[in-house]
């Protein structure tokens, strides 16, 4: 898998390739800042520390550009979490506050459906998200991911500044 062939696991690809002009960013940038669970529906909530060559007006003021976004996981079908997330208590001066700290991130499908219609030809495969830092660890399988990017991403977090 190519690296930007993640965003065809999500339910809405263009939330992403909008932003970042059709080119996704890698997610090797993926910066996570909190993390919440709900019985079998997770959310994430980081920025990617790579900028689009184009910011978006929605994305903050001058000076103050965050690529803030939130994945989130519906249908969880598996969560494994271990450590305690870490993120960056610095402003990075190019983004701000709050700031995530990079790790190894990887969103991919897996082999079974999630779900099936062959009379359309479609299939849906269930998905694994992995991310490791230092000290911490998640993994999780879920049937859809979405992602929220901008202000969107904020109002689905409601801004978290903790873990």
């Amino acid at each position: 898998m190519s690296s930007g062939a993640w965003v065809s696991l999500l339910v809405e690809p263009k939330a992403i390739l909008g932003p970042y002009g059709g080119e996704a960013p890698s997610l090797d940038s993926f910066a996570p800042n909190a993390w919440r669970a709900h019985f079998n529906h997770v959310a994430i909530a980081g920025q990617f520390m790579q900028l689009p060559t184009k910011l978006p007006e929605s994305w903050g003021s001058a000076g103050k550009v965050r690529a803030d976004v939130v994945f989130e996981f519906s249908d969880v079908r598996c969560l494994r979490v271990e450590g305690l997330l870490t993120r960056s208590e610095e402003d990075d001066s190019m983004h701000g506050l709050p700031c995530g700290i990079t790790g190894r991130c990887v969103l991919e499908a897996l082999s079974d459906s999630y779900f099936e219609n062959p009379e359309a030809g479609v299939v849906v495969p269930w998905k694994r998200f992995t991310f490791r830092q230092a000290e911490f660890f998640v993994s999780l399988e879920a049937g859809n991911v979405m992602l929220y990017s901008g202000r969107r991403a904020s109002s689905q977090f409601g801004h978290a500044n903790s873990v």
